[in-house]
């Protein structure tokens, strides 16, 4: 037992409190006695008051030195959980800014920045000073405005969100893919969003670019699978023209 709660109050351990109760009533006791059947053995009266005097000042500053020596020992090991604490809490803000996965804490309330780490910043084009005390709508991150409000009301109906898909503007106006992970934290007793970022923008336009490849390779494919199988001209460029239009067709309904 180390004397203190998790709040960081002082707390004596019952049977330290008894011991600390006993001694002082014990020496009380004592000194009392000297005080009050001593100096009825002593003619001088001046003296027996002095010695009465004496020996209720010590009383006091015997039941005070042993209080101030019980409760310096937990003050130290309050001193030292907090010492732990503060290391603890340094420890989690560098790992915090170097994570390479961009995170952020924003309040739950209104989605103004409490902090941003590095690769956030770099994702988003803002520095960190430029974002803190700001909300999200104010910084303009969200493409659809109405994602974060799903975001939070999914959080506080009790359930996960890990890698949802998003998008989000940075602070060129570029939109961004992201799959994006929160959970719910407090800082300094404030419910808080712990966000965090994939960036999947470049994965998404290399699938893209493949998929194109992709349908042009079966364009070519079915043209010349045509080629061999029809021999009349116009029935194998109408067999070509179908087989076009038919993997062209989602190139066509991306482009509307």
């Amino acid at each position: 037992m180390n004397g203190t709660k998790p709040g960081g109050r002082l707390e004596l351990g019952s049977a330290q409190l008894r011991v600390a109760v006993a001694f002082v009533i014990v020496s009380g006791l004592v000194l009392l006695l000297l005080a009050v059947v001593l100096p009825s053995y002593l003619q001088d009266q001046q003296l027996a008051a002095r010695v009465g005097a004496l020996a209720g000042f010590a009383y006091i500053v015997v039941s005070a030195t042993y209080i101030y020596f019980l409760y310096s020992r937990r003050i130290s090991a309050l001193l030292r959980s907090q010492e732990e604490l503060a290391k603890a809490e340094e420890r989690f803000s560098k790992a915090f800014d170097f994570a390479p996965i961009a995170t952020c804490i924003t309040k739950l309330k209104d989605g103004s920045f409490v902090d941003a780490n590095r690769a956030f910043q770099q994702m988003m084009g803002y520095t960190k000073e430029e974002m803190l005390g700001r909300t999200t709508l104010e910084l303009g991150l969200w493409a659809d405005p109405r994602q974060r409000d799903e975001l939070v009301r999914i959080l506080k109906e009790g359930r996960t969100l890990v890698g949802r898909d998003v998008e989000i503007k940075t602070k060129s106006g570029e939109r961004r893919s992201a799959k994006l992970s929160v959970v719910l934290i407090e800082v300094g007793g404030e419910g808080c969003l712990l966000s965090m970022y994939e960036d999947v923008t470049e994965l998404k336009r290399s699938l893209a670019k493949s998929a194109r490849l992709n349908r042009l390779y079966s364009t070519l494919s079915a043209g010349n699978q045509a080629m061999v199988r029809y021999k009349e001209r116009g029935r194998l460029m109408s067999e070509i023209c179908r087989a076009q239009a038919q993997v062209l067709q989602p190139w066509v309904s991306e482009a509307a």
